[in-house]
């Protein structure tokens, strides 16, 4: 969508009253229009391509067509960025819907503020609002398969680095699904995440991979075929034959770092550290991305039609620090090819 125009959006919710409290909400943002409202999923779908929204605010249980998969079919016939916002999001830590939403192809979630017949708090319009405009604005990709184009020689690696950020936990689970079975080496994922929902997030990555995933809430022995994911609030730590959850002392600070991820790695690792940096806000895991080529290793980056935000990748291109741009859909192949 263009800058100048305004964010379309389509309210899905078998409420009368929550699409009321909803449009009322968002159209009091210069920069909104509500374009229709679906009472279910199938209608939902009818009115995606009748209407054409920049974004679609969708709830999950709903007769008819629950909103997961009215979510699915909507990605598949007419791609469009689907905020979830329901009650049966959970608080932290559990997680179990937030993950299914976005393996269903939402991309994000929020929980359906409480009391909100009574009234919802002006702060809470605000984040709504914003976060309503920020999914609409970053747009939507469709990820095709395609044929195996980039074939690399050279000896096998030791461990595999992934870092993202926003657009990040469906590009990491569709590298990770993308390795083969017997993937030989570690793999540690520095996904920007709040604190609370990490450990939903491994146990997503468990239940959706072939992979063992390891939450790491203090020191664990690097093996191969794993997939560690630090605890929440805290980052990856690389040390010979060993990660480390290294917890932040700044509340404000985002966590993992892909940075310290990447530099500690290139320390103990050198050349056998392969980096990938996939969709994600600013400019964190650049300057490790250097380090890691600087140390004799390999760096790749998503590439820009294929990333949700193209900060992070951008970022590590424009600093020197990556060797290799590929859409999204051909980084596990890339990768199977050179461990």
């Amino acid at each position: 969508m263009k800058k100048t125009e305004k964010v379309k959006v389509l309210i899905v919710d078998d409420s009368i009253v929550v699409r009321e409290v909803m449009r009322e909400i968002l159209s009091s943002d210069d920069e909104i229009e509500v374009v229709g409202e679906a009472e279910n999923g199938k209608v939902a779908i009818e009115k995606v391509v009748e209407t054409k929204p920049h974004i679609v605010l969708m709830d999950i249980m709903m007769p008819v067509m629950d909103g997961l998969e009215a979510t699915k079919r909507i990605m598949e016939v007419h791609p469009v960025p689907i905020l979830i916002m329901s009650s049966l999001i959970e608080d932290p830590p559990s997680g179990r819907f937030t993950f299914k939403a976005i393996n269903s192809g939402a991309m994000d979630v929020l929980k359906k503020p409480r009391k909100i017949l009574e009234g919802v708090e002006e702060g809470v319009k605000k984040y709504i609002i914003e976060k309503v405009k920020y999914i609409a604005r970053a747009g939507v990709f469709k990820i095709e398969r395609g044929k195996k184009l980039f074939t690399v020689s050279g000896g096998k690696k030791k461990i595999l680095l992934i870092g993202a950020s926003a657009g990040g936990p469906r590009a990491v689970l569709t590298v990770l699904k993308g390795l083969k079975r017997d993937f030989p080496s570690p793999v540690v994922v520095a996904q920007h995440m709040a604190p609370d929902f990490v450990e939903g997030f491994s146990r997503w990555l468990q239940e959706e991979t072939s992979f063992n995933v390891c939450l790491v809430k203090k020191k664990e022995v690097l093996r191969g075929g794993m997939v560690y994911v630090p605890c929440g609030g805290c980052h990856a730590v690389i040390e010979e034959g060993e990660i480390l959850a290294e917890r932040s002392t700044n509340p404000m600070e985002i966590t993992p770092s892909v940075d310290i991820l990447f530099n500690s790695a290139a320390r103990f690792f050198g050349s056998g550290c392969v980096g990938v940096i996939l969709s994600g806000i600013g400019k964190d895991g650049a300057e490790g991305a250097r380090e890691i080529l600087r140390m004799g290793g390999l760096v790749l980056a998503q590439d820009e039609s294929s990333s949700t935000v193209y900060g992070m990748p951008r970022a590590a291109v424009e600093i020197g620090g990556v060797k290799t741009v590929l859409p999204l859909f051909e980084i596990p192949d890339y990768l199977n090819s050179i461990f």
